[in-house]
């Protein structure tokens, strides 16, 4: 029996992206579907995960990026 403990996130995330059915974004976020996929990727840079897409903004860190990508979330279900 393998447990994942054995194993780095690395070579975890190298086993996932080889697998067909699983995308892995370049902030490592994994997904099956690949939709969701594809809208997740849309909403960061390529080269920068904590760089908004739709604005420009970098943040100091993902929590900060999640608060800000957020705010833009609420901005959008008020119009």
């Amino acid at each position: 029996m393998h447990l994942l403990t054995n194993f780095s996130d690395e070579q975890i995330l190298t086993n996932l992206s080889q697998r067909q059915s699983v995308f892995v974004c370049t902030c490592g976020a994994v997904f099956r579907d690949r939709a969701l996929f594809y809208m997740h990727r849309s909403s960061h840079a390529t080269g920068d995960c904590r760089k908004c897409s739709f604005c420009g903004y970098v943040a100091p860190n993902w929590f900060d990026f999640q608060a800000h990508f957020f705010d833009h979330k609420s901005t959008t279900d008020k119009k």
